[in-house]
């Protein structure tokens, strides 16, 4: 297709479709609260009612719970989702949000490289430690994940969890590759690695 949006932000998202659209910036900007609005209410509606089917991949939870055990980690979510929207398919997959101390979200920037900045940031704000580049993982699947942690200078880790397949993960060379979670002692150690 033309437009992919698999890792975009949805600030991306929406300003390149109404782009598209024709319609001017200055417009997206006055109704993008609104737009937002509308759309956080339509996902919990449809959550709600059984319109999206959410479940968490086999092996994350745990994942998720072996590293939130590690005294000197700092688990933060970084998504191109919008934060709202994050947060609900998190909480129906399951999750706990008080796993996820930092966090850096769609709605913030229309480049997906800047999130990491931002979840940066926020980590030293919330524990005072300036995390250098070699010790911070962006675990995604998207090959957008994989290049946001590159153009950040960051480890990455890729998963074919998502829309993007295990040959177009492996074409934008990630540090690591997995095929899942299932493995979660392997992905666990290439975290801490």
């Amino acid at each position: 297709p033309a437009f992919y949006p698999g890792g975009r932000t949805i600030e991306a998202i929406l300003f390149d479709t109404l782009l598209d659209a024709k319609i001017r910036p200055e417009f997206i900007c006055a109704g993008r609260r609104l737009f937002y609005a509308e759309f956080i209410a339509a996902f919990a509606a449809n959550i709600k009612n059984g319109g999206f089917s959410v479940r968490p991949c086999p092996g994350s939870i745990e994942l998720v719970n072996a590293l939130i055990a590690q005294d000197d980690l700092v688990l933060g979510l970084l998504t191109g989702n919008h934060q709202k929207t994050a947060e609900l398919k998190l909480a129906a997959a399951g999750y706990d949000l008080a796993s996820f101390k930092i966090g850096a979200y769609g709605q913030e920037a229309v480049d997906r490289a800047l999130l990491v900045g931002l979840a940066k940031d926020r980590a030293f704000k919330q524990v005072g430690v300036h995390f250098e580049p070699q010790e911070i993982v962006v675990l995604g699947d998207t090959t957008r994940d994989v290049m946001a942690a590159k153009d950040a200078g960051v480890r990455n880790i890729a998963v074919t969890t998502g829309t993007d397949d295990y040959d177009m993960l492996k074409a934008c060379k990630p540090d690591f590759l997995f095929e899942d979670f299932e493995e979660t002692q392997a992905v666990f150690n290439a975290i801490l690695g």
